[in-house]
């Protein structure tokens, strides 16, 4: 059944509410790892193991191609410059927001009116950017202590964005395959409500990362009030994505759902 059970037994130096898993996604290959005899097309996009394939699931998943959902790997994101002198703010980290990021992908399969193949694909880019302004003049990011302790502070936030959009991925992994057609839309919905709720966990620990930053640093009480409004916001999404996958999950049962078609 592609629906999951709450687990916390992700690792993770950042808060962590319990997430939810689907699909068969959950079996792995025992024989070792399958791999292609040439490295994965779009590179460490797809992985930081170049020869991997389909999340060890070969049975039940295809990806000729190399374009599934890919994983994040916190460290690698990209570093931009701006400037305003104008502001404290040393830096800030730009995210894809994690629904257009995946892309949940529904067709017709051939010869079989009854049957819908499910994909979901997409990879989640990060740019950190920098105020160049508050570097000291004639110095570079990586020489300028100030400049170090900014883009340290938003590599933060893009490990807390990498680790969510990562359990997003193991949660569905899995999860594409053929389908009656009634299902393949259940299946959507659940996997559109655990992207609500990653989002939505990824963003309140954002949230929470930047007020334990700012405390001590004499920040005007409206700084910490916006950053309490954006947790007060994800935790509503929270309940909404978990309102929606437990409704998917039920019409899975009442449909009687399976994994692929006769």
């Amino acid at each position: 059944m592609p629906f999951s059970v709450r687990s916390n037994t992700v690792p993770s130096p950042h808060p962590l509410q319990p997430r939810r898993k689907i699909g068969p996604a959950a079996m792995k290959s025992a024989s070792g790892i399958p791999c292609w005899p040439s490295r994965d097309p779009i590179e460490e996009d797809g992985g930081v193991n170049l020869y991997g394939f389909v999340g060890n699931d070969p049975i039940r998943q295809t990806d000729s191609l190399g374009l599934k959902l890919s994983s994040y790997t916190a460290g690698t994101a990209g570093v931009e410059y701006f400037s305003n002198p104008n502001t404290f703010l040393g830096g800030y980290t730009e995210t894809t927001k994690y629904a257009n990021a995946a892309t949940i992908t529904i067709t017709p399969v051939p010869g079989n009116k009854k049957c819908s193949k499910l994909v979901v694909t997409g990879k989640l880019k990060v740019t950190i950017h920098i105020n160049k302004s508050h570097l000291s003049y004639g110095t570079t990011l990586e020489s300028d202590a100030l400049g170090r302790g900014f883009l340290a502070h938003e590599r933060g936030h893009e490990s807390i964005r990498a680790l969510h959009w990562n359990n997003l991925k193991s949660n569905i992994d899995g999860v594409d395959g053929n389908y009656p057609c009634k299902c393949a839309a259940i299946v959507e919905k659940a996997v559109k409500a655990l992207i609500t709720m990653n989002q939505a966990l990824s963003d309140e620990s954002s949230a929470s990362y930047e007020i334990a930053a700012y405390k001590g640093m004499g920040l005007p009480q409206s700084t910490f009030d916006a950053l309490d409004v954006a947790k007060s916001g994800a935790q509503r999404e929270l309940a909404k994505g978990e309102k929606e996958e437990q409704k998917a999950r039920e019409e899975w049962i009442t449909e009687k759902c399976t994994q692929g078609c006769p």
